[in-house]
């Protein structure tokens, strides 16, 4: 237990002294690897985010962000009508770990979670390359609606246009798919990884 609880610290140490996001390595992840990897995905609106505190062990927690979402369309995965994850780190004292995306209240996002760690904390499937928010106005004209994640959509469909020629895919995902960066058109989007995870 000391050995686990040792390398959880160590892990959480490294996190939040590590160098910031731009000048750190992730691995990339395309939609395909991030729809295959996700144990769900999501559309959602958060509705609240707050610090937290993950049990290690018996009086030994490390700081989290609590998130409460009502989920709008369940995409992948056995889903309610809310869902409520925690992310390693908050903005209170330890700060947020890098690479981490951080959610508002009343934001409207698409989400690749991993699934939860044996202490409850998840992430989107590689961090800020898995959490798209929603923008534009997806409520009064859901047609103007786009996403975008927090790397501008950076190689979000690399190596991906051998689909073009064999599945069947509106005009607007054949753009969408040759686009290298940039937002995509919201409901596009979500009905490519539909297509994918299904």
């Amino acid at each position: 237990m000391k050995r686990v609880l040792f390398s959880v610290l160590s892990l959480a140490l490294l996190a939040w002294t590590a160098a910031p996001v731009s000048a750190t390595k992730l691995q990339h992840r395309n939609i395909d690897h991030m729809s295959k990897l996700a144990d769900r995905v999501f559309v959602g609106i958060c509705t609240t985010a707050g610090p937290d505190e993950a049990p290690l062990a018996e009086g030994v927690t490390m700081k989290s962000t609590r998130y409460t979402f009502d989920v709008i369309e369940s995409i992948k995965g056995n889903l309610g009508a809310t869902l409520e994850i925690r992310h390693l780190g908050n903005t209170e004292g330890v700060g947020v770990v890098p690479g981490m995306p951080v959610y508002r209240p009343g934001g409207k996002y698409v989400i690749f979670l991993l699934p939860d760690s044996d202490i409850g904390l998840c992430s989107p499937v590689g961090l800020f390359q898995g959490a798209f928010e929603v923008g534009g106005d997806p409520a009064g004209a859901p047609e103007s609606a786009t996403v975008l994640n927090a790397n501008n959509n950076v190689g979000v469909f690399y190596n991906m246009e051998r689909r073009i020629d064999v599945t069947p895919l509106s005009p607007k995902q054949v753009s969408m798919v040759r686009q290298t960066r940039g937002a995509y058109d919201y409901r596009s989007f979500v009905n490519y990884v539909r297509e994918l995870v299904n």
